[in-house]
C-alpha cells in the first residue's frame, strides 16, 4: 500500500504491478485505520502482510510544481509543510456560472526549445496569429476552451481540454505587458495568457476556468445553482499557500490558485461549528477577498 502526503489518500498496490485506484480519505486517522483493517484481514487470511510505503512519486511531483512556482533550484529547497484534502470556496464569486464567452486579448507564448505542439488538444493551423497579442473571441464550455479569430467563425483557432495532461493548471499573470492577465500553463513552458478589460472580468473567467480543471464535467449538475465550492488539495509551503486539483493516480498537479502568506491577514474558526475555516486575504491594489475551506473531519482543520 502506497500512502500519500499527511496521509490523505492511499492506494492498494497488488500483484503483477496491477494497482486500484487511489483511496482520498482526507483524514490522517482514517487512512491508518483502513490500512490496518487490511493488514489485520491478511493476518486472519494467512496472506502475506502487505507493505506500507509512502507515495514518493506524488509528493515529488508536489515539490516540483511548488520548487517551480517559487523558481527554486532544486526540489531539495521546497518546504511542503502541510498538505489537506479539501473543498475550496470564494464567496465574491458566487453565482458565477461555467460557461463563458466573450473577446479577450489572447497570445500563446511557447519557448525556442519546445515541440512546438499540444498533441490533438490544440489544432496547430492556426497558431501563428497569436504569436502576438490579438483580440479574439473565446468560449469556455465546461472543461472545453476555444478561441476564435472572429466572433463569426465556426471553427476555433485554437482549442484545449482543460482536463488533458497537457494542462497543468491556471493562474494570475502579473508580469505581462496587459493588465488583468489569466496564464493557462501547459506541458513544455507553453502558456496561453488571455487579458481582460477589468478585475472583476478576470475574476470571473479565472474562477471558471479552476472549475473546469478541478470538476470537468461534474460541475454541469450544479452550473445553475450558486453554490461554488471546488474540491481541491490545499499545499502550504513556507511561502505561500496554494490550491491545486491532484490526480493522484497519473501523479498530476494542476495549480488552481495560490496566495502569498504575506497577505493572509486573519484566520477565522467558527468554535460552533469546527468544519471549515475562513482566510481574509489582503493584497494591496489588488483589494481585499475571502477564501474557505471545509473539511471532512474536524480534527483535520
Amino acid at each position: 500500500m502506497e500512502v500519500g502526503p499527511n496521509e490523505q489518500f492511499f492506494r492498494i498496490m497488488a500483484n503483477k504491478k496491477s494497482k486500484l485506484h487511489t483511496l482520498t480519505t482526507g483524514c490522517v486517522e482514517l487512512t491508518r485505520v483502513i490500512c490496518n483493517c487490511i493488514c489485520e484481514a491478511s493476518k486472519i487470511g494467512r496472506y502475506p502482510d502487505p507493505k506500507i510505503s509512502p507515495a514518493t512519486m506524488q509528493e515529488l511531483s508536489i515539490k516540483k510544481m511548488l520548487a517551480n512556482d517559487m523558481k527554486k533550484n532544486s526540489i531539495n529547497d521546497v518546504k511542503l509543510l502541510d498538505y489537506h484534502y479539501t473543498f475550496w470556496e470564494e464567496p465574491q464569486m458566487s453565482g458565477r456560472q461555467l460557461r463563458k464567452e466573450g473577446m479577450l486579448y489572447t497570445k500563446l507564448v511557447e519557448p525556442a526549445t519546445a515541440i512546438r505542439r499540444l498533441g490533438n488538444a490544440t489544432l496547430k493551423s492556426h497558431r501563428h496569429p497569436f504569436e502576438t497579442w490579438r483580440n479574439a473571441y473565446v468560449t469556455l464550455r465546461v472543461d472545453r476552451l476555444n478561441v476564435y479569430l472572429h466572433k463569426s467563425d465556426t471553427s476555433p483557432a485554437l482549442s484545449y481540454t482543460l482536463l488533458d495532461e497537457n494542462c497543468q493548471g491556471c493562474r494570475r499573470n502579473r508580469s505581462t505587458d496587459r493588465p488583468h492577465a489569466v496564464e493557462i500553463m501547459f506541458v513544455n513552458e507553453v502558456k496561453l495568457i488571455m487579458a481582460s478589460k477589468s478585475k472583476a472580468e478576470q475574476d470571473e473567467w479565472l474562477n471558471a476556468i479552476m472549475k473546469g480543471l478541478s470538476q470537468g464535467r461534474m460541475a454541469m449538475k450544479d452550473e445553475e445553482s450558486s453554490a461554488n465550492t471546488v474540491p481541491c488539495s490545499v499545499m502550504l509551503s513556507d511561502e505561500k499557500l496554494y490550491v491545486c486539483h491532484d490526480e493522484q493516480d497519473n501523479a498530476l498537479i494542476r495549480q488552481l490558485d495560490s496566495v502569498k502568506l504575506e497577505y493572509v491577514v486573519r484566520l477565522l474558526v467558527d468554535p460552533e461549528c469546527q468544519y471549515y475555516c475562513v482566510l481574509s486575504i489582503e493584497h494591496g491594489n489588488q483589494g481585499s477577498k475571502s477564501w474557505i475551506f471545509y473539511f471532512l473531519f474536524i480534527n483535520e482543520m
